[in-house]
C-alpha cells in the first residue's frame, strides 16, 4: 500500500504517513512528512459522542416552504402563483407532447435513435445493444454527445462554426455552479456581477462556490427601476461602463427571473455593445428560451448579438427544465466560446475535470429525449409548436389579470399603472406588492406569491381562476392602503 495513505495506530498516539512518492510531483517522500493527527489515545476510554450535534438547523428556501404550505392547505380556490413550475390550463404540470414521444421512440425503436447515437459516438457490433434499446453505460464526462450538439445549434444557430468547449450538467443550477468554478480557478482577480436582482439561487450557488462561504452575495448592478417596475438602462449601462476591463457581467437570456422584464432588441444592442467596448465577459443563464416570445431564434438575440460583433468568451448556462419541462431530468449544459480551437480543447479538458469532481457523470435519460428532439426535425418542428403554445397561454394569462385590475380600479401601492405587467414577459413579473399584501393574499385567500420580493408566476393562472386571484389582489392592495 505504498501508494495509499496508511494509518498508524499507536497506545500513545494516531500518525498519518504519507505516500512514499508524490504522484503529481515525483518528489520522494521522509520520514518527516509524517503527519500528526492526534495525540493521547486510548480507545478503551474514549466515550462515544454525536459528532454532529453542534450542527445548526437552517430555515427551508422561502419557495420550498411556500410549496409545502400551499399543499397543506385545504382551501379549495388555492392558487400557487409562487413556483417557477409551468402548468397547464387544468393547473397540471405540463408533459410536452415531443418529450413522450421521444421516450417512447428511444425505448421501442432502433433504427432512430441508434443512428443518431452512433453517429456521434461510434460502436462496434461487439457494444451495440441487441434488443433496440439504448444502454445505461456511463455517457463520459462530457455527457451525452448528441444532445451537447443539439444545445449547442439551439443556442448559437446552425452552422454556428464557433469554437465551443460544452459539457452536459445537471441541469441550469449544476452549470452555473460549474462556471463559478471555472471563473475562480482561471479568472480569480477578476468580479463576477449579477442583475439586481436575479434568480436567488445565484447567490447562493456563488456562496457555496466561493470556500463555501454562506451567505456571501455576488455584487450586482442596476437593472430595474424599483419605482416604475421597467428596465433601467441608463442605469444599467453606467453601472456596466464602469467596471472594470475583463469583469465577468452576468445576464438572463430572456424570461428574466424575478422581473419578467428583458430588454427589446435595441436595448440589447447597447448592452452589447457596452459589454464589446470594455472587454467583459457575459456569462449567460438560458433557462427559458422559447418560453417568452414563442420563438427559440427571437429568445436568443441577444446571445446571437454578442457572436455577431465578435465578443470573445462567452459563457452560458443552458437548463432544458422549463423549454422542455424536463424538470426531474435534470437536463442542461455548459458552454464557453473560445477564441480557438486549441483553447476550447484545454477548456473542454478542464470542464470535464471539474464535473468528475461534483457528481462524476451526468444522467442520461432526460439529456437523450432532449438529444432526440433537436436532432429529429419533425420533433424540432412539432416542439417548437408547443413552446409557442405555452408562451401564448402565458401571454394570454398576464393580459386577463391586467384587465381585470384595470376594469376594477385597483389601487397600485406604487402608483404605476398595472398595464406595466403586460410589458414583462415569460414566467414572472415583478408585482410592485409589499410582503404584507403578498401575506394577505396567503393568509385571507389562499394564493400564494413570494412575499419578499412580491414575484408573480402567471403559470398557476388559468381562466378559471384569473378573476378570484384579481379580486383577492383588489381586497388585498385596498385593505392594506387603509392602513
Amino acid at each position: 500500500m505504498s501508494d495509499q495513505l496508511t494509518t498508524v495506530v499507536t497506545k500513545k498516539k494516531i500518525a498519518m504517513s504519507a505516500p512514499k512518492d508524490d504522484s503529481l510531483t515525483g518528489r520522494k517522500r521522509s520520514r518527516k512528512d509524517r503527519i500528526d493527527i492526534g495525540d493521547e489515545f486510548d480507545d478503551e476510554s474514549t466515550p462515544a459522542q454525536d459528532v454532529l450535534e453542534h450542527v445548526a438547523e437552517i430555515p427551508d428556501d422561502v419557495i420550498l416552504r411556500q410549496m409545502r404550505l400551499f399543499r397543506d392547505d385545504a382551501n379549495p380556490k388555492k392558487v400557487d402563483l409562487g413556483v417557477g413550475a409551468y402548468k397547464d390550463d387544468e393547473g397540471r404540470s405540463l408533459v410536452f407532447g415531443t418529450v413522450r414521444k421521444a421516450e417512447v421512440l428511444l425505448t421501442a425503436s432502433h433504427a432512430g435513435p441508434m443512428r443518431i447515437y452512433d453517429e456521434l459516438q461510434p460502436r462496434t457490433e461487439a457494444t451495440r445493444p441487441k434488443d433496440g434499446l439504448l444502454d445505461k453505460d456511463y455517457p463520459g464526462m462530457r455527457g451525452v454527445g448528441f444532445f451537447l450538439s443539439g444545445a449547442q445549434t439551439l443556442l448559437f444557430g446552425e452552422d454556428h462554426g464557433l469554437h465551443v468547449a460544452s459539457v452536459q450538467t445537471v441541469a441550469g443550477s449544476a452549470a452555473c455552479r460549474i462556471a463559478f468554478e471555472l471563473f475562480l480557478r482561471f479568472l480569480p482577480d477578476m468580479k463576477i456581477f449579477a442583475p439586481n436582482p436575479t434568480w436567488g439561487n445565484h447567490h447562493y450557488l456563488w456562496s457555496e462556490t466561493y470556500a463555501y462561504h454562506r451567505g456571501a452575495k455576488l455584487p450586482e448592478y442596476q437593472y430595474i427601476n424599483p419605482d416604475t417596475l421597467t428596465l433601467d438602462l441608463e442605469g444599467m449601462t453606467q453601472n456596466l461602463t464602469g467596471l472594470r476591463r475583463g469583469s465577468i457581467v452576468l445576464f438572463h437570456l430572456c424570461g428574466h427571473n424575478p422581473t419578467g422584464v428583458d430588454p427589446n432588441k435595441a436595448q440589447w444592442d447597447a448592452i452589447a455593445d457596452v459589454v464589446k467596448e470594455r472587454s467583459l465577459v457575459p456569462f449567460i443563464d438560458a433557462a427559458y428560451q422559447g418560453l417568452v416570445s414563442g420563438s427559440t431564434e427571437d429568445d436568443a438575440y441577444f446571445l446571437r448579438k454578442l457572436v455577431e460583433i465578435g465578443v470573445p468568451t462567452i459563457v452560458v448556462a443552458q437548463s432544458f427544465s422549463k423549454n422542455m419541462g424536463l424538470y426531474g431530468e435534470r437536463v442542461g449544459a455548459l458552454h464557453v466560446v473560445c477564441e480557438s480551437e486549441e483553447t476550447a480543447r484545454k477548456v473542454t479538458s478542464q470542464l470535464k475535470m471539474l464535473t468528475r469532481g461534483i457528481y462524476s457523470m451526468p444522467p442520461i435519460h432526460g439529456a437523450r429525449i432532449a438529444g432526440y428532439i433537436l436532432s429529429d426535425p419533425t420533433l424540432r418542428m412539432a416542439w417548437e409548436e408547443e413552446l409557442r403554445a405555452a408562451s401564448l397561454r402565458l401571454w394570454k394569462v398576464r393580459s386577463l389579470l391586467v384587465a381585470e385590475l384595470v376594469s376594477m380600479g385597483t389601487p397600485h401601492p406604487l402608483g404605476v399603472d398595472w398595464s406595466v405587467l403586460a410589458s414583462h414577459g415569460g414566467m414572472f413579473s415583478y408585482t410592485g406588492l409589499p410582503a404584507e399584501v403578498c401575506y394577505d393574499l396567503r393568509e385571507e385567500h389562499s394564493v400564494y406569491m413570494v412575499p419578499a420580493t412580491g414575484r408573480l408566476c402567471f403559470c398557476g393562472l388559468n381562466e378559471g381562476n384569473v378573476v378570484y386571484v384579481a379580486e383577492a389582489i383588489d381586497k388585498a392592495v385596498r385593505r392594506h392602503m387603509e392602513i
